[in-house]
């Protein structure tokens, strides 16, 4: 249960950050090569991308959490 979890929660970091790999691009062409984007919109599939990606990091601190609190039941 704890593995796909986590690959959930890993799958989900990755997932994330090349979103906002793809975002930041799109922002540094935004006006150069692709002027009929408007940066406003890279920039929020930006921020989308954070969330997703912090709440993905936030899976895998309840995951320790849990696994911390199981440890000290079990000691």
């Amino acid at each position: 249960m704890i593995d796909s979890v986590s690959s959930s929660a890993l799958l989900g970091v990755r997932s994330g950050l090349r979103a906002l790999d793809r975002s930041a691009l799109q922002v540094a062409q935004a006006g150069t090569t692709r002027p009929d984007r408007l940066p406003i919109e890279a920039l929020l599939e930006g921020r989308q991308a954070q969330r997703q990606t912090e709440a993905s990091i936030r899976v895998f601190q309840t995951i320790d959490q849990t696994l911390g609190s199981l440890l000290d039941v079990f000691a």
